[in-house]
């Protein structure tokens, strides 16, 4: 879709000269492209996820375990989008790292999951149609 700043008249959300690097919850919203339903379906009121749902869940789970510093709280996959809360407990000054000589123990998208592809489509894990549940 182009561009169309008639349509597209959005104002950000964000509060003008926060730090957003600062210690605590935010909110967080990833939209598919296009808004294209690929996480699953809502059956009855459930979300039911399939394969690449369930892998935003597990990279969602991992975040912890690569960034240090970094925790999660409560999210929700939806068919064609994600929320959840990301906890900054810390940050790189906090720890007394320089991030400027210290890239590597500071650097929040620096490292790429091998699940993703360059194309920002979400490789399938598993190669079957079986639904699961979202156990939130």
């Amino acid at each position: 879709m182009i561009y169309n700043p008639i349509i597209h008249n959005r104002k950000s959300l964000r509060l003008k000269g926060y730090d957003y690097t600062t210690p605590g919850k935010y909110f967080i919203t990833i939209c598919t492209q296009d808004r294209e339903k690929r996480f699953g379906g809502l059956i009855n009121g459930k979300m039911i996820t399939n394969d690449a749902g369930i892998m935003v869940e597990t990279v969602w789970r991992e975040i912890p375990q690569f960034y240090p510093g970094i925790d999660i709280d409560s999210y929700q996959i939806m068919p064609n989008h994600f929320h959840g809360i990301i906890v900054i407990m810390e940050t790189c000054q906090s720890r007394g790292i320089d991030p400027a000589t210290n890239t590597n123990d500071c650097s929040v998208t620096g490292g790429t999951d091998p699940r993703i592809r360059p194309d920002n489509h979400v490789n399938e894990i598993r190669n079957n149609d079986d639904d699961h549940i979202n156990k939130n």
